[in-house]
């Protein structure tokens, strides 16, 4: 994803959680949405599936990865 106005990403470097931000999200968002993590061990990717079931809804975010501490 190109980051710009609509979608910003950002990686909590004391947790290793990164996030995903989408401005004024809508259906026309819904989609497979993937990330890609690597580091000198090696690579794991990870798909999730966006769906947008309404407005002023606010969704707590989900760890997909357990990345290690040296990524």
């Amino acid at each position: 994803i190109a980051q710009g106005v609509k979608f910003k990403t950002e990686i909590d470097e004391k947790t290793g959680i990164a996030t995903l931000h989408i401005a004024k999200c809508k259906q026309t968002d819904e989609s497979v949405y993937g990330v890609i993590a690597h580091n000198d061990h090696g690579e794991v990717e990870a798909h999730f599936n966006l769906y947008v079931k309404g407005r002023g809804i606010v969704v707590p975010h989900r760890r997909c990865l357990r990345p290690s501490s040296s990524i």
